[in-house]
């Protein structure tokens, strides 16, 4: 399990992905120890994942490396679609390749 620096945690130092262990889990929560020089412990939500807190969350929790270099893929892949798609007439993009993007689009969200 690893652990992310998120909001404003994030804000003077780079967001950097820690190795983090489970330390306890309960019927609600579960605590996890930030392995490191500053060894803390956090709560989240067993059924989300989310960080217990009453403002917001200076962590989020990934599986595995994988996942979080997968987030930040796609993350980026969105930005690039975002970018040929903001203007009224896509450069480039005829409509069969038009057709066949609607078509995947429609396969995700019907």
């Amino acid at each position: 399990m690893f652990s992310l620096n998120i909001g404003n945690n994030a804000r003077h130092v780079p967001q950097v992905l820690k190795p983090a262990t489970v330390s306890k889990v309960g019927r609600k929560y579960f605590s996890v120890r930030l392995d490191g020089p500053y060894s803390m412990e956090r709560e989240y939500h067993i059924e989300n994942w989310r960080e217990r807190t009453e403002y917001s969350p200076g962590t989020r929790l990934y599986a595995s490396e994988q996942e979080y270099a997968d987030e930040k893929e796609m993350a980026v892949i969105w930005i690039q679609l975002r970018d040929v798609f903001s203007t009224h007439t896509p450069s480039g993009v005829d409509l069969p390749r038009l057709r066949k993007i609607i078509a995947i689009v429609r396969e995700v969200q019907p």
